[in-house]
């Protein structure tokens, strides 16, 4: 289920209207718990094929079907008060625009809930080109951009720092959305396994260069105890406490394990790399799964509309997908295919802390998460 269903996407679908229920910020919303809507990446059969096994291993193939399982739908949601301009807007920032700005009445500030960086309308901002392809374009760009760290780019200060702001500038440009990859190097993977699959596609790579950045957003009210707060927990302290002022409950919009800044808690090691250690953190950590760990009671910290809660930075709430030795072989691989000049030893990316960004916002009778 993990690797089937982007659970990024679940959300999208739950909350947006564009091929969705549309269910954010209504008062009422329908749910149907369908593949027509929540389509799997892979059957189970094709996935079950690729699992690496042990050797002379050969379970039986799980049945993961609906019919045996019994697939459902989990949503946390709750009640808030409706204010006249908290109604969601989007702004398409165009990559040939010096800047767009969002803007909020006085009073308001600016709640960003999505970005996305790339494109999947063809008439936005400057036509395609005619070897634009919807399909394999919106695999580039899924795969070419992480856009949980495009919403962290919008929203955070060392990007444009535009949440809880009344007004901030978008600039739609590589410079602060760079590629995980160039298209060409990316299509002559792809074009490879369309070959071992005996898919016939055309064998020009697509033109994806046409992109632009889009933002949704409300103004919301702006209150006294608001504030977007910052703590850190560093893996050598027993707990880090959050707590809010009476009256008020804590909010959790943020958190990630790992590290950025090699000043930050216990100092790293001369083997520390930040590039390097950056994308063993991308590929170690899901950080949808870390922000769960802060805000749930289940498995987790349960910090999410409590007043007062404990963090704990420990691999045993947040364990590693690989270890870096061995992530560090698939990544030297690759690095020597490129022909790309590194040190062949590992990075030492053994120190890190959790990072949670919060706020603490005014308790309704009717705003419990449920």
């Amino acid at each position: 289920f993990d690797y089937a269903f982007d659970q990024t996407d679940t959300l999208a679908v739950v909350q947006n209207e564009e091929g969705g229920f549309g269910c954010q910020n209504k008062t009422r919303c329908n749910l149907i718990a369908s593949e027509d809507y929540f389509p799997a990446k892979d059957p189970v059969l094709f996935w079950w094929e690729n699992i690496k096994l042990p050797t002379n291993s050969t379970p039986p193939t799980p049945d993961c079907s609906s019919s045996s399982s019994s697939l459902y739908l989990d949503l946390s949601y709750r009640c808030i008060s409706r204010t006249p301009t908290g109604l969601p807007q989007r702004k398409v920032a165009c990559s040939d625009e010096d800047n767009v700005i969002l803007e909020c009445d006085e009073g308001y500030v600016l709640d960003i809930t999505k970005a996305t960086y790339g494109r999947r309308d063809p008439n936005q901002c400057s036509g395609v080109s005619n070897v634009w392809d919807p399909n394999y374009c919106r695999e580039y760009f899924d795969y070419a951009f992480n856009q949980t760290k495009t919403l962290d780019i919008v929203r955070e200060e060392d990007g444009f720092g535009c949440q809880n702001k009344t007004r901030c500038n978008l600039i739609a440009s590589e410079d602060y959305f760079p590629a995980r990859d160039s298209v060409l190097h990316w299509w002559e993977n792809r074009l490879q396994e369309l070959t071992n699959s005996n898919t016939t596609t055309n064998l020009e790579p697509p033109d994806c260069s046409s992109v632009y950045l889009e933002v949704s957003y409300q103004c919301i009210l702006r209150t006294p105890t608001g504030l977007l707060q910052r703590t850190i927990a560093c893996s050598d302290e027993d707990n880090v406490a959050l707590e809010c002022d009476e009256g008020t409950e804590l909010d959790i919009t943020k958190a990630t394990y790992g590290r950025r800044d090699p000043n930050q808690c216990s100092a790293v090691s001369s083997a520390w790399d930040p590039n390097l250690c950056r994308d063993y953190f991308d590929y170690a950590f899901d950080q949808t799964d870390t922000l769960a760990v802060v805000q749930n009671e289940e498995g987790g910290f349960g910090c999410q509309n409590k007043t007062r809660c404990n963090l704990i930075a420990s691999e045993d709430y947040f364990p590693a997908r690989d270890s870096v030795l061995h992530w560090w072989e698939n990544r030297l691989q690759e690095l020597t295919n490129s022909n790309t000049t590194t040190n062949l030893e590992p990075p030492d990316c053994s120190s890190v802390y959790l990072e949670v960004s919060y706020q603490c916002i005014l308790r309704t009778p009717t705003g419990l998460l449920q």
